[in-house]
């Protein structure tokens, strides 16, 4: 919703506190749970984590994002980096011939 409105996040959450605060609105009924699945043993299990604020989703995409870039970087290689590759092969041939 800040970024909807262009306003800090503290903007939208004071007065949702507030309301909660005063029991105007249960949290319940404007927080969604949550689950996620956790490996128990051998197999999945689902698990009722709670409410889960915005930052905190924020970061978990932003993580995985990130991970997701490693691998990609890790299986591509650009023709650049191919051309050095071959470069250092060949030197290294070169240099183990020479002893």
């Amino acid at each position: 919703m800040a970024e909807l409105y262009g306003v800090d996040v503290r903007t939208i959450n004071e007065p949702i506190r507030k309301i909660y605060a005063d029991n105007e609105l249960p949290e319940s009924a404007t927080v969604r749970n949550f689950r996620i699945v956790q490996i128990g043993g051998c197999r999945e299990v689902l698990a009722n984590v709670g409410h889960i604020s915005a930052e905190l989703i924020k970061t978990h995409a932003e993580s995985e994002w990130e991970k997701y870039r490693i691998v990609q970087d890790r299986l591509y290689t650009s023709d650049f980096d191919s051309f050095f590759q071959l470069e250092e092969r060949a030197a290294d041939k070169e240099k183990g011939g020479e002893q």
